[in-house]
């Protein structure tokens, strides 16, 4: 009897701190949602991705130019090398060149439609 309430204890404030863990987990998804869809992105954004996403981006860029270059021997022989590129050089630079600064992939979305709509409008 005493062996199980030593090992009800732990189970149990194991089980209690999940719990907890978890619906925080599901606030933090629900803001996270809200913030990728505002319709424009806040300063804090622009500057968070100005000092720390951007510089990442560009290493990224680079880094994955040359995972390329080391890698085309095989993505030729699987026939996947424009794939690759596309994956490892492409996506890296657009988000780093030509996303907006601060914008969620959402927002750089529904920004570039209001362009493409005011471009049709004219």
């Amino acid at each position: 009897m005493v062996m199980r309430n030593r090992l009800l204890v732990p189970v149990l404030a194991s089980t209690l701190a999940v719990g907890a863990l978890l619906s925080g987990v599901s606030h933090a998804d629900q803001r996270t949602e809200e913030i990728f869809n505002e319709d424009r992105p806040s300063g804090g954004a622009m500057v968070l991705d100005a000092l720390v996403a951007r510089p990442v981006l560009a290493v990224g860029t680079i880094v994955g130019a040359g995972l390329y270059v080391v890698t085309v021997p095989f993505s030729l022989l699987g026939g996947n090398a424009g794939q690759s590129f596309d994956t490892l050089v492409v996506a890296p630079a657009e988000s780093l060149l030509v996303r907006c600064l601060g914008c969620s992939p959402v927002q750089h979305e529904r920004m570039s439609e209001e362009r493409r709509a005011e471009r049709a409008a004219r």
